[in-house]
């Protein structure tokens, strides 16, 4: 799990707008690619003021140090939580709770536990989706928020999946948490360090370019939902394309959806010959 100096924006920019407390887990080591200059200034772009009480130290980690990258633990800390907890399957990387998001529950202690989850990479290497998800919704408190961000395409083998952005919006919805955030992004394989780019999501505003027009870039999805006291975890989602579909009950509008993704599959077919 690591958090680049793009991948970093999403979270200044949410506690700008809804400010951290509380407790933290990072599924993962949070490995922190920003020296205390750059954090600073995205600090100062996001209007977020780090808290004057907290050292904001260099990474523990030999590699990291030599590039002067910090901390996660403090930096999460300098912007306002009061605890930061690491979960991964094993200890080779030194979490403080280990645990496999592949279970069907989670230990009696982690119910309810957290009051911010952050998944900056995890999830597309847990191979049971449904259990990792619902076992987030089981350690988050009502009013708790999570924050996933996982790849979307050109990240071959990096793990078990890629994820459109629709099963995020379609999971939270059907379990009836509140979205704040889902977005796309794009970055150069250079992640750790070069520019990474961002488009607010909504079902549909990526119909133009689904089917294979996308470039060479590296892209992913980030979504940041709050679970409310009607939340549940284990709901499985529609599609939501297919319920809105299913639920006008036109041929017509059948037809022309069938058309447009046949017409696309079709010009894409063309460029590849």
């Amino acid at each position: 799990m690591g958090f680049g100096k793009g991948n970093l924006a999403p979270l200044l920019k949410e506690a700008r707008l809804r400010p951290f407390s509380g407790s933290l887990l990072c599924l993962g080591y949070p490995d922190v690619y920003c020296t205390e200059h750059q954090f600073r200034e995205l600090c100062s772009y996001y209007g977020v003021e780090p808290k004057p009480s907290v050292a904001l130290s260099p990474s523990k980690r030999d590699w990291f140090a030599e590039n002067r990258y910090l901390a996660g633990e403090n930096l999460f800390k300098s912007i306002g939580f009061d605890e930061v907890v690491t979960m991964d399957y094993s200890e080779f990387e030194g979490a403080s709770v280990l645990f496999d998001l592949n279970a069907t529950d989670v230990p009696p202690e982690l119910n309810g536990r957290f009051d911010f989850i952050a998944d900056h990479g995890t999830l597309e290497h847990v191979f049971h989706l449904p259990n990792a998800l619902n076992n987030i919704f089981k350690m988050l408190r009502i009013g708790g928020r999570v924050l996933i961000s996982c790849p979307t395409s050109n990240f071959v083998d990096h793990g078990f999946y890629m994820f459109s952005p629709t099963l995020f919006f379609d999971y939270f919805t059907a379990n009836r948490f509140t979205i704040h955030t889902i977005q796309v992004t794009q970055s150069s394989p250079q992640q750790q360090t070069d520019p990474c780019f961002y488009a607010d999501y909504i079902p549909g505003s990526f119909n133009s370019v689904s089917y294979g027009g996308l470039n060479n870039s590296i892209y992913g999805v980030i979504c940041i939902a709050e679970k409310t006291p009607q939340s549940t975890g284990d709901v499985v989602p529609q599609q939501g394309l297919y319920n809105k579909i299913w639920e006008q009950g036109s041929d017509s509008l059948w037809k022309r959806q069938l058309k447009r993704v046949l017409g696309k599959a079709r010009r894409w077919i063309l460029k590849t010959l």
